[in-house]
């Protein structure tokens, strides 16, 4: 385990903890509004100060952070396992359904990824769940590219090609040649993948089209906070911040896997 794989999982293990820990140290409503405390410097009682309705900025971060969390991973997710399905089934089958699957990957990637899932996430209303399905709509078109890529390299190696002309059947071959080379490539790049979404979703709790108020996350804390950017700066570095170290932990953990992992840097869908 190197430095980097190190440094990246005890960042994303201390994001996920404080969390996690944060509903059990709360005490009160994290959203009561008490003006008379409203845009308090950073001090002993708020270690993060309050923000423009006196709540503590520290607990809202805390309790975003589990949203933002869970909402990153989970989005990763529900873009990789269709797109590694996908993927497989365009790297095993004949040209013609191999052709279709591509021709839809070519259409999706043709527009900048935000851009369908702003346009999906408008249509079914602004919520968490919305940004979700409309981000994770968007994402399994690269997947779908970079696993087949990753299955037609797989299928040329000598040990697989000896395994077809031993007759060994197609999915012994698929479970026990070719799964094994694509696995590692894929934990490496949902690392990634997993950071880009946080990102992601907070651009689109930004934007409006994301979690609603009062409920904390990330992005949407940096919307409120910039009428107040000048008179509260806290306001606006906290969470900001909060992703930056979450964002980072998941690349430092993803490099430090492609390293464990022996995988190239270059690899790309084909």
């Amino acid at each position: 385990m190197n430095f980097r794989m190190k440094a990246g999982g005890l960042l994303v293990l201390g994001v996920v903890l404080a969390s996690l820990a944060a509903p059990v140290f709360i005490s009160g409503d994290p959203h009561a509004v008490m003006l008379e405390r409203r845009l308090l410097p950073p001090g002993l009682a708020w270690p993060l100060g309050t923000d423009h309705l006196g709540r503590c900025v520290l607990t809202r971060v805390l309790l975003g952070g589990g949203v933002s969390l869970f909402a990153g991973v989970g989005t990763a997710l529900m873009a990789l396992v269709p797109g590694m399905a996908l993927g497989f089934l365009a790297g095993l089958v004949g040209p013609r359904v191999s052709r279709i699957i591509m021709w839809a990957v070519d259409v999706m990637l043709a527009f900048p990824a935000l851009i369908p899932a702003l346009i999906l996430a408008g249509c079914l209303g602004p919520s968490l769940t919305s940004a979700m399905m409309g981000l994770g709509a968007v994402g399994w078109a690269w997947w779908t590219r970079f696993v087949r890529g990753q299955v037609l390299a797989a299928r040329e190696k000598e040990y697989v090609r000896a395994a077809r002309t031993m007759g060994i059947s197609r999915w012994r071959i698929v479970f026990y040649y070719i799964l094994p080379q694509v696995l590692p490539p894929v934990v490496v790049y949902a690392a990634f993948q997993a950071g880009g979404m946080i990102v992601a979703l907070s651009g689109l709790s930004y934007l409006g089209l994301g979690i609603q108020p009062p409920r904390p996350e990330w992005g949407a804390m940096l919307k409120e906070a910039g009428l107040y950017s000048a008179r509260a700066p806290w306001m606006l570095l906290a969470p900001g911040l909060a992703i930056t170290l979450a964002v980072l932990g998941f690349n430092l953990l993803g490099e430090g896997l492609r390293d464990f992992l022996q995988v190239r840097p270059t690899t790309r869908g084909r």
